[in-house]
């Protein structure tokens, strides 16, 4: 007497899902406050702030699904193996970029001259 056949391999899982693309990163931080002005001078406007920190990465794709089972055999026949899982999916792209700070508020006026 014969077994039956042997079980066809499983097919392989289908890959993850690509990540989902990080958060923007945080505004900068406002520009320092212009200098004190010479006598009766307005004081220098603020410099801009610093540009906002890089985005977190985004979140890796998730394992895909193991593949089917081969078909159930009859007789003797050996079982079928599992499929393989699938691959890991793609990590997700980096954050943009923040936006730059507000710039600084513009300086105090100078002091005014001693009169002659």
């Amino acid at each position: 007497e014969f077994g039956g056949d042997k079980g066809q391999q499983a097919v392989t899982g289908e890959k993850g899902e690509e990540g989902i693309t990080g958060f923007p990163g945080q505004r900068g931080l406002p520009g320092n406050d212009g200098g004190r002005g010479n006598a009766g001078e307005i004081g220098f406007p603020g410099s801009n702030g610093a540009p906002g920190l890089p985005g977190y990465k985004g979140i890796k794709g998730e394992h895909g699904n193991r593949g089917p089972a081969g078909p159930v055999t009859f007789l003797k026949g050996q079982k079928p193996k599992k499929g393989y899982e699938g691959d890991m999916g793609f990590p997700g792209l980096n954050g943009l970029y923040g936006d730059d700070g507000d710039l600084g508020d513009p300086g105090f006026p100078g002091q005014n001259g001693f009169p002659s």
